[in-house]
C-alpha cells in the first residue's frame, strides 16, 4: 500500500484551496471593494444520512476516545493541512504542516484566532524530545519540559472551536488532554441543547475502499440560542482526523464557516532542524 494513498474525502479537492498567507484576505462584504466568490461545496457539511453516510453505532464517548488516543501516540506520520475561515470579517486560507517523530518529537502547524476572526494566524507547537515551545507571531511562549508544557485547552472548547480546533488537536499530541472528549462531554451537560450523532461511510479509490467515521454536534431545532453545528471525520481504521468542519453563530453576529482537512503519510526519516527549540526563550529573543 503506497502511503500517500491513504484516505482523502471525495468531496475534499485540495488543490481548489488557494494557499495563502493566513491574514484575512476581504469579506462577503468585499473589504478589498470587490466581492469574493462562493466557497466551494465541500466546505459545507453534509446534513445527517446524505452522501453516502448513514447512522452508526459507535457511541460519540468511543469516537471521541478512540480520536484522541491517535492523536495522543502520533508517530511516523507527517501531514499536509489546509484552512479556510469565512466570517463576517472577511474570508482566510492557510496551510501547514505536521510532522510526528513520536509523542516527545513533533511540529504541528495549526491556525489560531486569538481575540476575533480578523486575528486568523498560523501558529506552532514543537518539541524536540526533551524541550517544548509554542511559537507564535509575537515570538516562542510557553517554553518548558516537554513532559511539563502547559495545558493549551480552553475552559469551554464548543464557544472556541472553529476559531482554535487546530490547537486543541496539536495539545493531544504527547499528553493526557483529550480535546474530543472534552468537547462531547460539554456537549452532554445537562443544560446543553446540543444533539450528538455518530455516522460512517466509505470511499473507493484506486481498487481500494476506504471507511471513514464522523462525529456530528448540532444545536436543537427548537433552542433560542444561534444555530451551530461541528463535524469531525476520521479515518475508521487509523482514527487519524480527515477534515474538520464548523459552522453557525459561534459568538459572532452573522454566520461563520470553517473547513480544515490534512493528507497523513508515513515518513520514514526527520530532520532534526524540524524540532529546533530554543533552549531558553532568552536564547530566542
Amino acid at each position: 500500500m503506497k502511503p500517500a494513498s491513504w484516505p482523502l474525502l471525495a468531496f475534499v479537492a485540495m488543490g481548489l484551496v488557494p494557499t495563502v498567507s493566513a491574514r484575512l484576505q476581504g469579506s462577503s462584504q468585499g473589504l478589498t471593494g470587490k466581492k469574493l466568490p462562493p466557497l466551494p461545496s465541500f466546505v459545507d457539511i453534509p446534513k445527517a444520512n446524505s452522501e453516502g453516510w448513514k447512522a452508526s453505532r459507535i457511541a460519540p464517548e468511543a469516537f471521541a476516545r478512540a480520536t484522541d488516543a491517535a492523536i495522543r501516540n502520533l508517530a511516523g506520520l507527517t501531514a499536509e493541512t489546509r484552512t479556510i475561515l469565512d466570517t463576517h470579517l472577511g474570508r482566510g486560507t492557510s496551510s501547514g504542516t505536521v510532522t510526528v517523530q513520536n509523542p516527545s518529537r513533533f511540529r504541528f502547524e495549526y491556525p489560531y484566532v486569538t481575540k476575533t476572526p480578523r486575528d486568523f494566524e498560523k501558529q506552532m507547537l514543537v518539541a524536540d524530545g526533551e524541550r517544548f515551545a509554542m511559537l507564535t507571531t509575537g515570538g516562542w511562549k510557553n517554553h518548558s519540559p516537554v513532559g511539563a508544557r502547559a495545558r493549551l485547552l480552553d475552559p469551554s472548547l464548543l464557544a472556541q472551536w472553529p476559531y482554535r480546533f487546530g490547537r486543541y488537536l496539536a495539545a493531544g499530541v504527547g499528553t493526557t488532554e483529550a480535546p474530543l472528549s472534552r468537547l462531547v462531554a460539554e456537549a452532554r451537560r445537562p443544560a446543553s441543547d446540543i444533539v450528538l450523532r455518530t455516522e460512517e461511510t466509505s470511499l473507493r479509490s484506486g481498487g481500494r475502499v476506504f471507511k471513514m467515521q464522523r462525529l456530528l454536534l448540532s444545536r436543537r431545532p427548537k433552542s433560542k440560542k444561534p444555530a451551530l453545528q461541528i463535524e469531525v471525520v476520521v479515518d475508521a481504521d487509523s482514527k487519524l482526523p480527515l477534515t474538520v468542519r464548523s459552522a453557525g453563530k459561534f459568538g459572532s453576529p452573522k454566520p461563520m464557516r470553517a473547513f480544515w482537512t490534512a493528507r497523513w503519510d508515513k515518513a520514514q526519516t526527520f530532520s532534526p532542524k524540524l524540532f529546533s527549540v530554543p533552549k531558553s526563550l532568552a536564547d530566542s529573543q
